[in-house]
């Protein structure tokens, strides 16, 4: 019996020596050793059964079942972490990259305005825009709304938009109310303009950076929170009913939809001689109408454009929105399904380090 009780305490002991230096924990986890880790272990625990059978010491006992316990650990460990980098891969080889830069009016600087502000290469000098890359695929998704607020309006003269500062005095109103609102964009403040007096003494490259942020404009009324500035002329121009149109939209992984009442990211404010009664009347003639409905109603002769290519380019957007649409809120889908994936990993990352902290204490 003591001899039997020596060979199997011997081999045991070469057991735990061949684990600890000959089989490097770096490697154990690769297919052929955790095979051969699966044969060991099953011949560990035949020992012990037959260390039990014969009288043999607990100490031994514990001997076995402790490399058991420390190595399986380790391949928990392992498992996880494997998870951990293939989900952690997906997030940064995926993530959208479809965004636009814009130019915004910081909040504060709208707030202590005492007069209209002037056009944006004036505000630019003053250092009063903010540059913001804008994830279109996530504001898409609804990502940064609250924060965000597009005016539509319309330009009272050919060169100058707010000619009594009554439209400056209803943003201030709204903003008072509006506290989450942090960033504010008009198109007066925030494109490189003509000289009020009709010069176009713009730079090319401001040119450049006018027609380039010209064609996302329709993206951000379709997914940033809108202020509606009523006037009488209002319903009369292209500009004001497609920017109020793509404001009353919802997007969905159909296409666009009008807005049920709890969805609607718009706000009316009627200006000069229009009634409270024009938000209702506005809200009736735009809502409902579907896209193409919408694009008929554009393409009258009565809805007037100062510029004649504006609303060639416009309607143009309008034919491909559906595809448009369709294509952000996939990516948008996608990325907020990787971000969530993303949470998951480092929730089982976590738990790789508790067990990696109970296999050292086992080690010791």
């Amino acid at each position: 019996m003591n001899l039997l009780l020596f060979l199997s305490l011997a081999a045991t002991g070469m057991l735990l020596l061949y684990y600890a230096f000959v089989w490097p924990t770096p490697d154990i986890f690769s297919a052929a050793n955790a095979a051969q880790w699966d044969k060991w272990a099953f011949l560990s625990i035949w020992v012990f059964a037959l260390l039990l059978c014969l009288g043999g010491s607990s100490l031994v006992a514990v001997g076995i079942l402790g490399v058991v316990d420390y190595v399986g650990i380790l391949r928990m460990c392992s498992e996880l972490q494997s998870m951990c980098s293939g989900y952690t891969r997906l997030d940064t080889s995926k993530k959208s990259t479809v965004s636009e830069n814009f130019l915004f009016v910081p909040r504060d600087v709208v707030l202590k305005a005492k007069e209209t502000l002037p056009r944006m290469q004036e505000l630019r000098r003053q250092g009063c825009l903010q540059q913001r890359s804008v994830d279109l695929a996530a504001a898409f998704m609804g990502d940064d709304v609250q924060e965000t607020l597009c005016i539509s309006h319309r330009w009272e003269s050919p060169f100058l938009p707010d000619t009594k500062g009554e439209q400056l005095r209803a943003i201030q109103q709204h903003l008072k109310k509006a506290t989450q609102v942090k960033w504010i964009w008009y198109d007066f403040w925030c494109l490189p303009q003509k000289n009020t007096d009709g010069k176009d003494d713009r730079s090319s490259q401001d040119r450049a950076d006018f027609d380039r942020m010209l064609k996302s404009i329709g993206d951000l009324y379709l997914s940033m929170r809108v202020l509606i500035l009523l006037d009488l002329s209002y319903v009369g121009r292209f500009w004001t009913l497609f920017e109020a149109w793509c404001a009353m939209q919802t997007i969905t992984a159909t296409g666009l939809k009008t807005a049920a009442e709890h969805e609607r990211r718009f706000a009316i404010a009627c200006i000069l001689n229009a009634p409270s009664s024009h938000e209702a009347t506005l809200i009736e003639l735009l809502a409902t109408k579907s896209l193409s409905e919408a694009r008929t109603m554009l393409e009258q002769p009565d809805i007037v454009v100062t510029n004649a290519k504006d609303k060639v380019q416009m309607l143009g957007f309008l034919g491909s929105i559906e595809a448009h649409v369709k294509d952000l809120y996939k990516l948008g889908s996608s990325v907020s399904a990787q971000e969530k994936l993303f949470a998951e990993a480092k929730e089982l990352e976590d738990k790789a380090r508790k067990l990696r902290a109970e296999a050292a204490e086992l080690e010791v």
